[in-house]
């Protein structure tokens, strides 16, 4: 079953760590109303080792102790390249969005909203 992607943005890491928190401990439901627990990678320093378990790093260490799938990991990493670009792509049409709201708006965005 498709289960949706998402890129969870927070003005701070602390805020980042608790929606990954509250993601882990609640988890998501399915069309089907089942639960299930995504899979998660953090980019960015976190706090605590449930939140370090998730982190980009940690993953990349993980996967790089296991010397005997060095070929997989080479491919894993070019699979997580592009998913990468797609997510900075994503980033920037999002950006270049909220200037345009901004710019089209007679009322300031709040400081909140970083452009």
């Amino acid at each position: 079953r498709y289960k949706p992607r998402l890129l969870v943005c927070a003005p701070s890491n602390t805020a980042v760590d608790n929606v990954i928190i509250k993601i882990m401990e609640d988890g998501f439901v399915d069309g089907a109303g089942k639960r299930y627990n995504p899979s998660m990678v953090r980019v960015g320093v976190g706090q605590g080792q449930i939140v370090k378990d998730v982190a980009l790093e940690s993953r990349v260490k993980e996967a790089l102790a296991d010397k005997d799938n060095y070929e997989e990991v080479k491919n894993n990493l070019k699979i997580k390249q592009l998913q990468l670009q797609k997510i900075k792509r994503a980033i920037f049409q999002c950006h270049s969005r909220l200037v345009a709201i901004s710019n089209g708006s007679k009322w300031p965005l709040a400081r909140e909203w970083e452009i």
